[in-house]
């Protein structure tokens, strides 16, 4: 049995499955182990990925000023992704919202519980939990794009490539329930969400 199924030099996990009782993390070989180990990175580099293609789009939008700002939301994305996938401990949360004292609250009492607080050695709800409040917490403490939705592009994306099912649902809807009698409605009410997101 080897300790860790990526055979890394962190040793994050333990190629076993999850044992009845035992909360579930990343600790033991589940889908919350490729969860902190593929999907949480996966989320953070394509946010980077995205602010970066995106930069001179966003310094169009919100001036010259916001390029410093980027740089260093990419820089701190990269510290959080590192950490991450190197099983550090969990940092408290660094925020004037009135959440992060709970966050910091939870995660000290699993430190003192569990021994430590680390995104495989940590509840998975939390874990994931605590990698979207420290995304949020990136971005709050800057001056431009403080109230940046960083996952804008990717809902924009989302769903116009749903748009066409959408419509074919919606055919299918039309063809097969009495109860919906105009499908130019539909259409329209797509029509309306699709403008909505331009």
């Amino acid at each position: 049995m080897s300790i860790c199924p990526c055979n890394c030099k962190y040793h994050r996990s333990i190629d076993i499955q999850t044992p009845l009782m035992v909360p579930l993390s990343a600790f033991f070989k589940s889908f919350a182990f490729h969860s902190v180990r593929e999907r949480f990175p996966v989320v953070i580099k394509r946010i980077m990925e995205d602010l970066m293609k995106r930069r001179d789009e966003l310094a169009t939008i919100f001036g010259e000023p916001v390029r410093e700002e980027l740089k260093k939301v990419v820089d701190e994305l990269a510290e959080l992704k590192y950490a991450l996938q190197s099983n550090k401990e969990m940092s408290p949360i660094v925020s004037v919202e009135q959440d992060a004292e709970i966050f910091n609250y939870y995660l000290q009492r699993r430190k003192v519980e569990d021994g430590r607080t680390s995104p495989y050695n940590t509840q998975i709800l939390f874990a994931e939990a605590y990698l979207y409040r420290r995304l949020r917490a990136i971005f709050e403490k800057m001056k431009i794009l403080n109230n940046y939705d960083y996952f804008g592009k990717i809902k924009e994306d989302s769903f116009e490539d749903a748009l066409p099912v959408l419509r074919e649902l919606a055919i299918h809807m039309e063809e097969g329930c009495e109860c919906i009698s105009d499908k130019d409605a539909i259409f329209d009410l797509m029509k309306v969400c699709s403008l909505r997101i331009h």
